[in-house]
């Protein structure tokens, strides 16, 4: 059977792994330390903003695509859409409360973000999945897959540098070398010099010197095996 173009699938999975990540380092957070906690406060409201530009991006091209050919299509994540962007808002508060806190206090705070980023994790992959069986349904019943590409192409296009650099941080580890090479080649063809490289530099951060030298020889052409 011919595959059809997932739009979910690369971005899904720099959200699931960016999750998971954020989820063990605050569930690893050690609270008396005035750095440690500063880390990781950081890397919660960035993985917090990334989850809110997803799903303004998702509503404003995804969304839009879909009412227009199948009203109705995107009723029940949409609504869910509206529940994560409170319970962004909520989290940010308590990363806000926990920057806050005096020392005695802050294994307290630190517990109750680790519990409540958790639900949220559990609710965004039963959310993901849903989209990646039913949305991608809809959108191969009323799209071709050129058409689809261009829908990702255009959403791709409205992310600025620094945004699209975060993505791929947890994005490039967590695919495979051939979506690596095609990501970033995708990239390169459209970006300057100087901001490929950047982004770039971000995106192979969490690469060891096997996977860069894989990741390498595919932008180069070469065939696999002979970076291994």
């Amino acid at each position: 059977m011919q595959s059809r173009h997932d739009i979910y699938e690369l971005i899904h999975k720099a959200l699931r792994a960016r999750l998971s990540r954020t989820l063990v380092a605050i569930g690893q957070l050690d609270a008396d330390e005035d750095d440690c906690v500063r880390e990781v406060v950081e890397e919660t409201r960035t993985t917090l903003a990334m989850m809110r530009g997803h799903l303004q991006a998702e509503n404003a091209f995804v969304h839009a695509a879909m009412e227009a050919r199948a009203a109705g299509s995107t009723a029940r994540i949409a609504g869910e859409h509206e529940h994560h962007e409170q319970d962004i808002r909520a989290l940010e508060d308590a990363c806000a409360a926990l920057a806050a806190a005096e020392p005695a206090t802050r294994a307290a705070l630190a517990r109750r973000l680790y519990v409540q980023f958790d639900g949220f994790v559990q609710e965004n992959l039963e959310h993901m999945r849903y989209e990646e069986r039913h949305h991608n349904a809809v959108l191969w019943s009323h799209y071709s897959d050129e058409e689809i590409l261009g829908i990702e192409r255009a959403l791709v296009a409205s992310i600025p540098p620094d945004k699209m650099a975060l993505y791929l941080h947890s994005m490039i580890p967590a695919v495979p070398t051939r979506d690596r090479a095609k990501v970033l080649g995708g990239v390169r063809a459209s970006a300057p010099p100087e901001a490929f490289a950047a982004i770039y530099a971000a995106a192979t951060a969490l690469l060891d010197g096997k996977a860069r030298r894989r990741l390498e020889a595919a932008m180069a052409g070469a065939p696999l095996h002979a970076a291994a």
